[in-house]
């Protein structure tokens, strides 16, 4: 898969190129000027040179269409029924179109516009396609030759926001007179906002199996990875971290590996300020939807091999050695949940006094282990981390809290295979359990084998 972001072009629009390489990324979207302005001033031939100098040196240059994407200006509205708007409009289409292409970026993201009729009025929808096709057409036609491919966007279907439902999407490219200068640009936050719902493995699969018959996979030219603030059918068009908002894992993972979108541009449009999991945010969600890849594909090997799981012990092993595991008293009970509270405190030393007075008298209880291997990771003693961890599996191996300790023990001591192996041991016990995946990623990402 090909994982990228929209990044700044502050500083020259090939900055963005070396900045996508220095993140790790595979391709990247950007604005070809200011997104917010009518105005624009041409492109130098500096500007040209750095930008397709930074491309080669990117190793970009031999499918950009899998690598590079521009995003038009939000002031475009292409259906809109004033003729003054539509004609500022097309112009400045056309300018971003003959930018891209001195660029040599082959797909321009544009969102279909708004018919600015009556919101739910079939005519009204139906009225404002035609308009877009018209404009469209003569922008293709002023532009005969040109590589680059105009990729209309999903959107949230807002207001008299064309392009909710999928029918919008097969319309306009149906009534294009060039249709192989149209694809789309399919985004996960639009499409649960407006109502498509793929927040189950189940309910992906009907979608992408309607995508397919109305639009086509085969068209989808870009696709905008993003969680959503909103609710499913909210309307709201609030871009959320990746596994954050309300899509779903499932969203990502259908996605993530469908053959069809193998080369196709994942552009993230999701939050940049602050760290996320420690780390830059688009480091961090790039590693994120490149662990749950690489899940999946783990899951489907799984299932090819009849539930053989290479990196775990069988059932029947796991069931007799948990015999070493009991469940704790009522006294222990209530001195594990006061110790805890210390613990909470920021008192960990006089919190391990207690823990270890517990496992002295009944070394058997598993939840004080994983406590104890949880303060001391804390408290930066590795060996010590890893002995309770092991010795809490050793109980209970079925234990996910124990699984997830041991495995970032090892990403602390930077064993990062060992790292990975635990926490798909854990994933084998708890396939949805965030923290898992999300180790993988930190693990795979410090590895360098992320991609």
């Amino acid at each position: 898969m090909l994982v990228g972001s929209h990044l700044s072009i502050a500083g020259g629009m090939h900055l963005a190129i070396q900045d996508a390489v220095r993140l790790g990324l595979d391709c990247v979207q950007v604005f070809t000027k200011n997104q917010r302005q009518w105005k624009w001033k041409p492109l130098t031939d500096e500007e040209t040179t750095n930008f397709r100098a930074a491309v080669t040196d990117a190793g970009w240059h031999v499918h950009p269409e899998r690598h590079l994407v521009s995003h038009n200006s939000y002031l475009v509205n292409l259906a809109s029924p004033d003729a003054d708007m539509r004609a500022k409009s097309r112009a400045l289409q056309l300018q971003e179109t003959e930018r891209c292409e001195q660029l040599g970026i082959p797909s321009c993201v544009m969102h279909p516009g708004a018919h600015l009729g009556k919101a739910g009025i079939a005519a009204d929808e139906e009225a404002g396609i035609r308009r877009l096709v018209a404009e469209l057409d003569a922008i293709h036609q002023s532009t005969k030759g040109y590589r680059t491919v105009t990729c209309i966007e999903n959107t949230v279907g807002s207001g008299t926001n064309l392009g909710g439902p999928l029918e919008h999407l097969a319309r306009i490219r149906g009534a294009v007179k060039n249709p192989e200068r149209v694809a789309f640009c399919f985004d996960t936050c639009h499409a649960t906002a407006y109502g498509h719902d793929t927040s189950t493995p189940a309910k992906a699969k009907s979608f992408w199996q309607s995508f397919e018959s109305v639009v086509g996979r085969a068209h989808v030219r870009v696709i905008h990875v993003n969680d959503s603030k909103g609710a499913i059918g909210s309307h709201l068009d609030r871009h959320e971290y990746l596994g954050g908002g309300t899509c779903g894992k499932p969203c990502f993972a259908a996605i993530a590996h469908m053959s069809a979108f193998r080369h196709v541009p994942m552009i993230m449009e999701t939050p940049k300020e602050g760290k996320l999991r420690g780390r830059d945010p688009d480091r961090a969600n790039a590693a994120w939807l490149r662990a749950l890849s690489l899940v999946m594909l783990a899951s489907v090997a799984l299932t090819l091999m009849s539930g053989c799981r290479p990196w775990a012990k069988s059932d029947t092993e796991l069931t007799a050695a948990r015999v070493g595991a009991v469940a704790p008293t009522a006294e222990e009970s209530d001195r594990l949940r006061r110790a805890q509270g210390v613990a909470d405190r920021g008192d960990y030393q006089e919190a391990l006094v207690e823990f270890r007075s517990l496992l002295a008298e009944n070394p058997r209880l598993v939840d004080v282990q994983v406590a104890v291997g949880s303060l001391t990771l804390e408290q930066g003693d590795i060996r010590a981390a890893q002995r309770s961890y092991e010795a809490a599996i050793q109980a209970d191996p079925r234990n996910v809290d124990a699984h997830i300790g041991l495995a970032r023990t090892h990403l602390a001591a930077q064993r990062n295979d060992d790292a990975v192996r635990c926490f798909r041991q854990a994933l084998v016990l708890a396939p949805n359990d965030m923290r898992a995946i999300a180790g993988i990623a930190d693990a795979l990402e410090r590895s360098g084998n992320a991609s």
